[in-house]
């Protein structure tokens, strides 16, 4: 008999109970996702981990937002458990310090040629493997994508970083973060390359968008609409 894993249960538990309490509330603003993560947590008595208030694609395009940040104060780096949710569960402590992205020193730093980098490498080998390569499909492709990169590097470095909203996935096109009880930044799934730049340009300011954080903090950042930039 194949044995349960406790934190699959636990996340498909989660994703039940959030369902249920979808039946029950209907999602129109964090206030709502708030009243629902209470429900499912029993008012945050329930605190294990990946349990927390699951959304569908259209909920998490509504209820994500845009705070500005200092580059420097994103230390950290996270790919723990499944969001977006709203969760109180241990999931900062699987963080590691943050790996800027080795494209930005090979070609910026070292002069290194294009295909002779690391994540043209890499990008090829997933073309060989029949699977996609950040937006390329063929080696064709990926043999001209330092010209993409290049363009949005100078870009920012003249421009400044513009938010670059959604485009094909269920996350913007931007620096994705998770924020812990104590205000510390952690780096999700997308901005390596956009993090490392900004870092490495010196900007001051750059936008993030939050994909995740306790129901506590999102209460503080709420009462002080003045940090909240834009709301999708």
């Amino acid at each position: 008999m194949k044995k349960i894993k406790f934190k699959s249960l636990i996340r498909s538990l989660g994703l039940i109970f959030s369902k249920l309490a979808s039946n029950f509330i209907k999602y129109r603003s964090y206030k709502d996702i708030l009243r629902a993560h209470a429900l499912i947590t029993l008012n945050d008595k329930i605190r294990l981990p990946g349990y927390g208030l699951w959304l569908s694609t259209e909920n998490f395009k509504s209820y994500g937002f845009y705070i500005k940040v200092d580059p420097t104060d994103i230390k950290k780096q996270t790919k723990h458990g499944h969001v977006p949710f709203l969760d109180n569960s241990d999931w900062s402590n699987y963080s590691t310090d943050f790996v800027p992205h080795k494209s930005i020193s090979e070609m910026l730093q070292q002069n290194i040629p294009w295909n002779k980098t690391t994540q043209y490498a890499h990008m090829c080998q997933q073309i060989q493997l029949g699977k996609k390569a950040y937006s390329c499909k063929t080696i064709d492709e990926v043999d001209n994508y330092d010209k993409i990169m290049i363009r949005s590097w100078n870009n920012i470095k003249e421009n400044g970083y513009k938010i670059q909203g959604f485009k094909d996935g269920i996350y913007p096109d931007d620096i994705i973060v998770s924020i812990n009880d104590n205000f510390e930044i952690f780096l999700e799934r997308n901005g390596t390359h956009r993090l490392t730049l900004a870092k490495y340009l010196g900007l001051k300011e750059v936008y993030v968008f939050v994909v995740r954080l306790p129901t506590e903090l999102y209460r503080e950042l709420n009462e002080n609409e003045h940090s909240i930039i834009h709301s999708i």
